[in-house]
């Protein structure tokens, strides 16, 4: 083993004497491009070497490296490649495997060409322009973007593919990005999918796979782009941005997604978003807050029945839909989901945890229902939930409390409650509500604060006992 530096009299790479100390090197050899020759090389075979380095500043190599015009499957080992001479690098349509860390970010001029670059180590992916063409990611490596980057085409991350705080690094532009079971985009800096073309994008998200990366930029998506695919992304923030006055569109597939951070939805140049449902009716939950945002036009094309929407964080949830149409909406968190929004939802239901209308309007063309043990006067006694809030319900309205800790339809000032129908209504507190305007509102077992039209409330049948609450 040791080092060999090239001292080239022609181009090739497998000629003995055209290295110091003589002889081609091996996988045990640290291979050096410096100015001690600057003879342009051509690997005309296949190289296994331990490190490769084109040096640059006071050594520069200012030569061609040309990694062949044939298809060669080249090795690098631990010691990784450094990239930083001012000459050019030409990858032509190689393999590259390298089992250490990577970095072009100083190289003069670099030509990914068609090359797949496949990293199986642990070690550090650094450059400013594209890696290689196609990028893999094998199962035991470790990577960690260092610098914000770009990869053109293809990406197969079967490992661990970790960015950096402040880095950005783009994939699936121009290929597809491929998740498989063992795989992991992470870190604490942005992975963004960009300007994605026709039957390219994250397109395969395999059950295991992890993408936990701190943001998830989805920017400037394309209606030509395949759908995103479905699968549980752990993001703190996943962000939609048009980043454009054209209009973008993202469309989701038929699958379930886990949204379990933020979701923003960012129309930032006055022009128009649009998140298409419409075609494949997905399943949407999302564990944190929901934001509308932009000066341009934010558009939600919803599904059909089949369509949903679960808001189930474990902590506070603020969600604003921007009097958008949206699927089913269900809530099923523990803690409070507050809506700083109206919408209409094709149906709505309130199964865990509790939820602030926000005196917002919100309509359901199907039912609306309040599960026993949601918005109870125990845990919202002083809060008049419903002040302000326009209700319209184009199916059956039902909300059930419970014994001694009733179900809180408080609304002091006024709100309005239109239902087509009406289901079990048991075990609430009503206050201030006038759902005159639909069936009247039957409620058993219940308490009338006053101000109410179009409410009956039952008294329990003789002999009974229920205590009601406050």
């Amino acid at each position: 083993m040791g080092a060999k530096k090239w001292a080239g009299a022609n181009t090739s790479w497998t000629t003995a004497g055209n290295w110091d100390p003589v002889g081609v090197p091996g996988s045990d050899d640290d291979v050096t491009f410096d100015n001690t020759d600057v003879t342009d090389c051509t690997m005309d075979a296949a190289i296994d070497v331990k490190s490769l380095t084109v040096a640059g500043g006071g050594s520069d190599y200012s030569g061609k490296l040309d990694f062949g015009d044939s298809a060669f499957a080249h090795s690098i080992g631990v010691g990784g490649g450094a990239f930083g001479g001012s000459g050019e690098v030409d990858c032509g349509d190689s393999t590259i495997t390298c089992g250490g860390s990577f970095d072009n970010k100083d190289q003069g001029t670099w030509d990914d060409g068609t090359s797949t670059l496949v990293m199986t180590g642990t070690g550090n992916l650094t450059g400013s322009f594209n890696m290689a063409y196609d990028v893999t990611i094998d199962p035991d490596a470790v990577i960690t973007v260092t610098d914000s980057g770009s990869i053109v085409n293809d990406v197969i991350v079967n490992g661990t593919l970790s960015i950096n705080s402040g880095k950005i690094f783009q994939m699936g532009k121009l290929g597809t990005v491929s998740l498989g079971a063992a795989g992991r985009i992470t870190g604490s800096g942005t992975w963004r999918i960009i300007d994605v073309i026709a039957g390219k994008g994250f397109t395969s998200f395999a059950v295991g796979g992890v993408v936990d990366v701190a943001v998830l930029s989805i920017y400037r998506p394309t209606a030509a782009a395949t759908p995103l695919a479905a699968g549980t992304y752990a993001s703190a923030l996943v962000k939609i941005e048009s980043a454009t006055a054209a209009g973008k569109v993202l469309t989701l597939s038929s699958g379930a997604y886990v949204f379990q951070g933020d979701v923003t939805i960012d129309a930032d140049v006055g022009g128009s978003i649009t998140i298409a449902n419409n075609t494949n009716n997905p399943a949407i939950s999302i564990g944190g807050d929901v934001t509308f945002s932009g000066v341009g036009t934010t558009t939600w094309a919803k599904g059909d029945s089949t369509g949903s929407i679960t808001l189930d964080g474990s902590s506070a949830q603020s969600v604003n839909f921007a009097d958008e149409n949206i699927e089913a909406l269900i809530i099923a968190g523990g803690d409070t989901v507050t809506f700083t929004g109206g919408w209409t939802a094709a149906s709505f239901s309130a199964q865990a945890g509790d939820f602030d209308p926000g005196g917002q309007t919100l309509v359901t063309t199907g039912d609306f229902s309040i599960a026993a043990g949601v918005n109870l006067i125990s845990s919202l006694a002083d809060v008049d939930l419903w002040t302000g809030v326009d209700l319209t319900i184009g199916g059956t309205f039902a909300a059930v409390g419970m014994v001694g800790d009733l179900c809180n339809l408080r609304g002091d000032g006024g709100w309005t409650i239109d239902a087509t129908a009406v289901g079990v209504v048991s075990k609430v507190h009503v206050d201030d509500s006038d759902a005159s305007a639909g069936v009247d509102i039957t409620a058993k077992y219940s308490t009338d604060a006053g101000v109410n039209a179009g409410w009956i409330f039952t008294a329990p049948s003789a002999g009974s006992m229920l205590l009601l609450g406050a």
